[in-house]
């Protein structure tokens, strides 16, 4: 008996210290602190409980912070419907938490980021993969939003959810384009689309700068049932992210730099061309072969390169930089027609880039023209040839072509400042 009675005593304890458990954990503290908060959540998460219990949980997260049962009924529908969320879902349930931060700020950005997320779960055109996932790469630490994958095509795409307003995006014009940069690499690293949308207008500056970067800008997208004229709705931009997904293949960031200019895919052209088409290569690939079948030597090849083939090598180095200088001189030419630069500083610009052209043309041809006729060798003619054109370039880039570009650099900057201020009133 003496040994039954402990029995029961300590099933009793057992069951007592559950309840107790049981109820502390079931309810946080109405209005507690956000460290309150997410110490209970935690809590709760430890002891592994079910999915329903899981949803309760996030209610009571939202429920307890500042904003409270009506914040969690009027903004997320009890989190119900097509607000509905999968705490499974990785980071899903941190953004939750995060919606009782004491930071304002802090918190408006989660509701915009878990009410995003929600749409996307709910849309079944995507899938809905993690929020804020962490990224430790060489260029530097960060992180993503949102991750949903588009069903139809598998491609990934990573969301970039902002609030920046137009004074603030000028202020800030640094910061976020080292974003947009860093998010261009991720494209190319991972082949996921990349999507940079806001809350409020976008300036044309950012605009321009992530076009050019491959990362698609959506901006004035909301979420609310009434909307001002002139806002798009997220379930929109949701239709505009898909059409851009599909008229970009998922290998094209990887295939190419995205956003490149068009003097790089020009010269890109150019170049492959010239190694893939002039008659010296081919002269190469068939001299080998046939000294493999021990019917030709490299004298043979010489003799035919030192006769035909170099001035041909020097001629289309000679084209290459000759197409970059034209392509140039034609977005400096742009840039004077929509007024950011002055006739004068254009006329100048034109001097002295058609001098640098010149030179470096020239310092090409006679480079690839001397070695290809001393060496017989169509590599060393290439390669003179790209040294001339480097040394003829830099000699007339450092008598006036670097103070030159830092001068138009000034004008068009103050261009573009004054610009802005014209437009948006800042």
């Amino acid at each position: 008996m003496p040994h039954l009675s402990k029995t029961l005593l300590a099933c009793l304890a057992v069951f007592v210290s559950s309840v107790a458990l049981a109820q502390a954990v079931a309810k946080p503290r109405v209005g507690g602190t956000y460290q309150e908060i997410k110490t209970w959540h935690e809590h709760l998460l430890a002891t592994e409980p079910s999915l329903s219990q899981r949803r309760a949980a996030m209610r009571a997260v939202v429920r307890s912070g500042p904003l409270g049962e009506r914040g969690l009924q009027r903004i997320f529908n009890n989190f119900e419907g097509r607000l509905a969320l999968d705490p499974r879902i990785p980071g899903v349930e941190r953004n939750v938490r995060l919606l009782a931060s004491s930071s304002m700020s802090q918190r408006k950005g989660y509701v915009r980021e878990v009410l995003y997320a929600a749409n996307i779960h709910a849309d079944r055109r995507f899938e809905l993969i993690e929020m804020g996932r962490k990224l430790d790469r060489p260029w530097g630490k960060t992180d993503a939003d949102i991750l949903f994958r588009h069903k139809k095509t598998g491609r990934v795409i990573r969301l970039e959810v902002k609030d920046y307003s137009l004074r603030s995006q000028v202020t800030n014009e640094a910061k976020l384009k080292h974003q947009i940069s860093k998010m261009a690499k991720e494209a190319r690293l991972t082949g996921e689309q990349q999507i940079w949308i806001n809350r409020r207008s976008v300036t044309p500056e950012i605009r321009r700068y992530a076009t050019r970067r491959g990362v698609v800008v959506l901006a004035n997208v909301g979420t609310g049932r009434q909307l001002p004229v002139g806002t798009t709705r997220f379930s929109d931009a949701l239709t505009r992210i898909e059409q851009s997904v599909a008229a970009t293949p998922a290998n094209a960031s990887r295939r190419s730099p995205q956003g490149a200019f068009p003097v790089a895919r020009v010269a890109t052209v150019n170049l492959n061309n010239f190694v893939r088409g002039t008659a010296a290569t081919r002269a190469l690939r068939h001299g080998m072969a046939r000294a493999s079948s021990g019917r030709s030597t490299w004298g043979s090849i010489g003799s035919r390169l030192s006769s035909s083939q170099a001035p041909r090598i020097a001629s289309s180095l000679a084209l290459v930089t000759v197409t970059i200088f034209a392509v140039d001189l034609a977005t400096d030419w742009m840039d004077h027609r929509r007024g950011m630069i002055s006739s004068a500083r254009m006329w100048q610009i034109a001097t002295a880039k058609s001098v640098i052209a010149v030179s470096a043309a020239g310092g090409g041809y006679a480079g690839a023209t001397a070695c290809g006729l001393a060496t017989a060798n169509p590599w060393a003619s290439a390669g003179c040839g790209f040294v001339g054109t480097a040394v003829g370039g830099a000699l007339a880039n450092w008598s006036f072509g670097g103070l030159l570009k830092s001068d138009t650099a000034k004008e068009i900057s103050g261009y573009r400042r004054d610009a802005l201020k014209r437009r948006y009133g800042i």
